[in-house]
């Protein structure tokens, strides 16, 4: 229901303006507002100012054969991912741990779906009709706020699902990701670090792809 705000005529022209966009920016704080389980984990997500680890990198993509891989990276905070290997490789744009902030930052709206005492589920809704991310379903443990799974709807990039395992609860770094998308050649969710004639032939397609990425962790070291 649409409620219609009357200003004495006393008012200036100034003070209306005023007074509307108070209105409009409290609207706004409230629609960002994100229930406190997602400012523990934005806090445990940007808390570092290095991450040094080893990903192993599994493919499944119908039309492509690499080998697995394992690649060195480092993270440093506010800062491009560095990634060092050699040959063929296909890196998820979502999905690594550290790049929460991103989502979160997003001015966005959160409904919750499920909550139980060890188990919350939470859609994330976008309200930036620039980002690149439409909906997030994030399923978290209630008590430490790990996250082990994420649905997420992009603009451009398709859908996909990502699941994370850990070596255990007291460890806030997963020991793997699964990540399983389907989506237009085109529009993959991968980041190509080198390119081939498979990858070529493999962009050419108009039809959509299911693929799944899987990737193991080691030699983690947080600063």
């Amino acid at each position: 229901m649409m409620h219609l705000i009357h200003f004495p005529h006393s008012l200036k022209g100034r003070h209306c303006l005023a007074i509307l966009l108070v209105c409009f920016a409290l609207v706004e704080v409230k629609a960002q507002q994100l229930p406190e389980i997602f400012n523990t984990l934005l806090q445990r997500d940007t808390a570092f100012t290095e991450l040094q680890c080893k990903i192993g990198i599994q493919v499944q993509l119908p039309g492509l054969s690499m080998p697995d891989k394992t690649v060195s990276v480092v993270m440093h905070k506010n800062e491009d991912i560095r990634i060092e290997g050699d040959g063929l490789m296909l890196i998820p744009r979502r999905g690594l741990v550290g790049q929460y902030q991103a989502i979160l930052e997003t001015p966005c709206q959160a409904i919750p779906l499920q909550e139980t005492p060890d188990t919350l589920i939470y859609k994330l809704v976008s309200l930036d009709p620039e980002s690149d991310w439409v909906t997030v379903d994030f399923t978290l443990s209630a008590s430490n706020a790990l996250v082990h799974q994420m649905d997420v709807v992009t603009r451009e990039n398709g859908t996909f699902h990502i699941h994370h395992d850990y070596a255990g609860e007291t460890n806030s770094f997963p020991a793997k990701t699964t990540i399983s998308f389907e989506a237009l050649p085109m529009k993959l969710p991968l980041r190509f670090i080198a390119q081939n004639d498979e990858t070529n032939q493999l962009f050419n397609g108009d039809e959509p792809i299911a693929g799944k990425v899987i990737l193991t962790y080691s030699d983690v070291v947080v600063k």
